[in-house]
């Protein structure tokens, strides 16, 4: 499944460890609405990493929705 990449304190953005590729994720994002994160897998240190970004404008029924999203890639 997902798993932090790290488990130091977050603001805003923390990165995670995907089971599918990022890029593939970002794609399904899109088509379903979503602007899922950002894939950094330039990055060495974070190949097959999302980083991804909570703020108080998005309500707790966007989260819950955008988290049954990502369950379709968990494994």
């Amino acid at each position: 499944g997902f798993s932090l990449i790290n488990d130091k304190p977050f603001f805003r953005e923390f990165l995670v460890n995907t089971p599918t590729e990022p890029s593939v994720i970002l794609k399904k994002g899109e088509e379903q609405g979503f602007l899922a994160g950002i894939d950094t897998n330039r990055f060495p240190e974070c190949k097959k990493g999302l980083l991804v970004a909570v703020t108080e404008k998005r309500t707790k029924e966007e989260m819950d929705k955008f988290v049954g999203f990502l369950k379709q890639f968990s494994k």
